[in-house]
């Protein structure tokens, strides 16, 4: 005789979860996560005390660290923008302009690194 499934009680047929072994039967088998309700509902509880909001403020506060050690010579007109081109019509606000956007673009990609290597290591 099988196992039953946790969440129904039905026959689980041999289906277990593959990431904690909990039988489960073909209607509650796994298939967008690679894990069952409960394995999901365990990750999404871990995910959210991982603190991604400082994962995301410190690569972004880095990027503007870097942007006003620069402040002074920008708006003395010292670094001139790149390639004669402006955005704004003037060096200050172009560069203030592109560390806005590298800030948001290199926060999100450490805090959606952080949740990938989280993600593969709760999936062992």
């Amino acid at each position: 005789m099988s196992a039953t499934c946790t969440v129904c009680e039905q026959s689980s047929m041999g289906i277990t979860c593959p990431r904690c072994g909990r039988p489960l039967c073909p209607a509650h088998a796994c298939t967008s996560p690679p894990w069952c309700e409960a394995c999901e509902e365990e990750y999404l509880a871990r995910r959210g005390r991982l603190g991604l909001r400082w994962w995301f403020l410190v690569p972004f506060a880095a990027v503007w660290t870097f942007f006003l050690l620069n402040l002074g010579p920008l708006w003395r007109g010292e670094i001139l923008n790149w390639g004669g081109k402006e955005f704004t019509g003037h060096p200050f606000s172009d560069v203030a302009a592109l560390s806005l956007v590298a800030g948001i673009l290199f926060g999100g990609f450490v805090a959606g690194l952080r949740t990938m290597i989280f993600r593969a290591w709760f999936s062992r």
